[in-house]
């Protein structure tokens, strides 16, 4: 394939010769000043078609679902509790994570001592990533930090905290689903919010 040269940039033509396009100008008598040539195109060879030079490319292809249907899950909770109180959410910044201690130390008091720990998911030892494998593994984990921290009040904040769980299953302590962290640092009405759900469990 060509084409005439006539108007195009120095970029335009190095561009067209990259995708393999012929630039070619045309060899008549000069135009008059202040004319425009005229442009005549180029012949196509009549014989034996020439492949494309340009290469086309099309997007990868979606990977096909496993067999068995199951979604991957990939789930970041940290935890921090301290005695009678667990509170477990995704911390994104040190903020998230600085709100949840405040609130723990609010109920259970300045002088308590925090204990930190995270649930990630998938998990290495375990060759079954399915989404029921992910709840088992989730409400164990809620059931061990419980009963090390003997927590009679149990914190879940966000989606990303609870998602896992039914809300009719019962994990022994009380139970309090609160907005995520992060949307709780922007939301002063949430703040509020959240201070009159946990203020009345402050230890005096």
């Amino acid at each position: 394939m060509s084409i005439a040269s006539v108007g195009l940039t120095d970029r335009q033509r190095r561009a067209l010769a990259v995708m393999g396009i012929d630039v070619w100008v045309r060899r008549d008598a000069p135009a008059a000043i202040g004319t425009v040539p005229s442009i005549t195109a180029a012949t196509p060879n009549v014989t034996a078609p020439e492949a494309s030079p340009i290469a086309i490319v099309r997007p990868p292809e979606r990977s096909k679902p496993a067999a068995s249907g199951a979604i991957e899950l990939k789930i970041n909770l940290d935890c921090i509790a301290t005695g009678g109180v667990v509170a477990v959410g995704a911390c994104v910044s040190p903020l998230d994570r600085q709100l949840a201690k405040d609130v723990v130390l609010a109920i259970a008091g300045a002088a308590a001592q925090i204990q930190k720990s995270q649930f990630r998911w998938p998990q290495t030892q375990t060759g079954d990533a399915s989404e029921s494998a992910a709840r088992n593994a989730y409400r164990g984990f809620l059931r061990g930090q419980v009963e090390r921290a003997n927590a009679r009040l149990l914190l879940l904040f966000g989606a990303s905290a609870e998602g896992l769980l039914d809300h009719a299953m019962q994990l022994g302590p009380e139970t309090l689903r609160l907005p995520d962290l992060r949307a709780l640092r922007a939301d002063p009405n949430g703040k509020k919010q959240l201070w009159l759900s946990v203020s009345p469990r402050i230890r005096a």
